[in-house]
């Protein structure tokens, strides 16, 4: 897995280009955590070139809202493209939990206009 990372208009995102495993999945939590620790209150996760995503993935990510939320901040994610990596999230109805998009551009304009 490959983690790319950026700011954009004070937003965080992480964005990971593979499978979102166990392993992955810590070192993606770290990420945004360190993010929160230095500050940063408006994280999104861009899984949208992920092409796997298990249990650990998803639970990281609950994990990251919360923790978000905690501090004042939120956790926007942009669902996979991957009809396979978005199966088991439509599965589990993460949408319930998690404030999904459809793209980086659609998780952007949610906190302008929450701004």
């Amino acid at each position: 897995m490959n983690l790319q990372a950026e700011f954009i208009d004070s937003i965080a995102i992480l964005a990971p280009q593979g499978r979102v495993d166990t392993f992955s999945a810590s070192m993606i939590q770290n990420q945004f955590e360190f993010l929160l620790e230095d500050g940063s209150t408006k994280l999104v996760a861009d899984l949208s070139a992920v092409s796997f995503i298990d249990n650990a993935g998803i639970t990281s990510l609950v994990r990251v809202m919360k923790q978000a939320r905690a501090n004042g901040g939120d956790l926007k994610v942009v669902w996979p493209i991957d009809p396979q990596a978005r199966f088991l999230l439509d599965l589990t109805r993460i949408e319930r939990v998690l404030d999904m998009t459809n793209s980086l551009d659609e998780a952007r304009l949610r906190y302008m206009l929450a701004s």
